[in-house]
């Protein structure tokens, strides 16, 4: 209950004011970090613990901790136009591209440092993976490599978690579907895009 409270507490300061973390550099990122990363992982760890899936231990919410980071601030940086021009201090704001990319590679190479001192070689190759699609997309300097960068990560780690969790994979592919089917609906969009 303790983990879930926070989970609430974070969604409603995150969004709504006064305090609005999302629009501020990094209280956005230890925000999403925090609650989607470490309080996420710590509150299946004791399902971990029945299903042994290999990836116990504290060290394990700290990799996704780190891993979410990078995620996030890779997401921050197609809207920095828009969240420049609407007053909100996001890290793609406020460092600019190439200094929200470097954020990304370095929260990355931690995750991977993390995990491969761990012994979890499959998360150490995601977060590799990671780092060289951020290395990519400073290389190109396009939106698209960044948006590839950002999505691939994630998906990788849907499919890995939905190895050890089938219906969690079920649950996730419903979940796009029903998203979609929305979006369209409500605004002629088609949201998420996976590519």
């Amino acid at each position: 209950m303790f983990v879930i409270a926070q989970l609430v507490l974070l969604a409603i300061v995150y969004s709504a004011a006064p305090l609005r973390l999302k629009d501020r550099p990094l209280a956005g990122l230890a925000a999403n970090a925090y609650s989607h990363g470490f309080l996420v992982a710590v509150a299946v760890m004791p399902d971990m613990a029945l299903n042994n899936t290999g990836l116990l231990g504290w060290d394990n919410p700290v990799y996704f901790f780190l891993a979410v980071g990078g995620t996030y601030v890779l997401t921050t940086i197609p809207d920095r136009v828009g969240d420049a021009a609407a007053g909100k201090r996001t890290i793609a704001v406020v460092f600019g591209r190439n200094g929200a990319l470097a954020a990304a590679a370095v929260l990355f190479g931690l995750a991977d440092l993390c995990a491969w001192n761990s012994g979890y070689l499959l998360l150490s190759t995601l977060a590799v993976v990671a780092v060289l699609l951020v290395m990519v997309a400073i290389i190109l300097k396009d939106e698209a490599s960044v948006r590839f960068a950002s999505k691939m990560p994630l998906l990788m780690l849907t499919l890995l978690a939905g190895y050890w969790y089938p219906v969690y994979l079920v649950f996730v592919v419903a979940l796009l579907i029903l998203t979609r089917a929305y979006y369209r609906r409500r605004f002629d969009l088609v949201y998420p895009e996976l590519a």
